[in-house]
């Protein structure tokens, strides 16, 4: 096992996202903006010495255990360790999501709500979200100005997970004109979840690797 921080967690995500060709440490650093680019090619070296990704002939590398890297993301940041700001709303799932879309602000869907974006499996009444830690207040403020009250977490059914890391946001996609997280970190917090998170994420993890 590989020791991750969270700048590490979106370098697995970057090389997750491009799964399906060869890439350059250079290509990591320029696009995720990496604080150093010896750090980075250090972190994919250690990658290589564990057999997660293979230097190519040309030079470039490649991923070669998806599985491996999605595991190691789900067990060292585990879902349910994760900060989230709960509220509740009288908003249908639906409804709650455009909610969220039409706020203005950087935001991606994760864990259940993504997984029913990209393949519907089993639908939870339950909203989570990805937001930046930075718009903490505007979010709260917003979501007030629309009936949605704070609440315990057993009673919520929108979670707003706060994170600092940019690669949350850079790496996301859009599918039915919502983002969501990049697929690494959908995956692995459902892997974590456990139970129906767990056979949703492998279904999604075999139609994605087939594709």
């Amino acid at each position: 096992m590989v020791k991750l921080t969270p700048k590490r967690a979106g370098i697995v995500c970057w090389i997750l996202k491009n799964k399906d060709r060869e890439w350059s440490i250079y290509e990591i650093y320029n696009e995720l903006r990496t604080p150093w680019y010896n750090s980075t090619r250090l972190f994919v070296k250690k990658l290589e010495n564990a057999g997660y990704v293979a230097k190519m002939r040309s030079g470039l590398y490649r991923v070669m255990d998806v599985n491996a890297l999605i595991q190691q993301i789900s067990l060292l940041f585990p879902f349910r360790t994760k900060e989230k700001i709960v509220f509740f709303s009288h908003e249908p799932r639906a409804k709650r999501m455009k909610t969220i879309d039409k706020m203005g602000l950087d935001y991606a869907f994760t864990a259940f709500t993504a997984g029913e974006l990209i393949i519907p499996y089993v639908m939870m009444d339950k909203v989570y979200a990805y937001i930046r830690e930075t718009d903490i207040d505007k979010w709260k403020k917003k979501l007030l100005q629309k009936s949605v009250w704070r609440t315990e977490e057993a009673e919520g059914n929108l979670f707003l997970l706060p994170v600092e890391e940019d690669y949350v946001f850079k790496l996301s996609r859009e599918i039915d004109k919502y983002t969501i997280a990049p697929i690494g970190l959908v995956l692995s917090d459902m892997y974590s979840i456990g139970g129906l998170g767990r056979e949703h994420a492998m279904i999604i993890q075999k139609e994605w690797i087939k594709k």
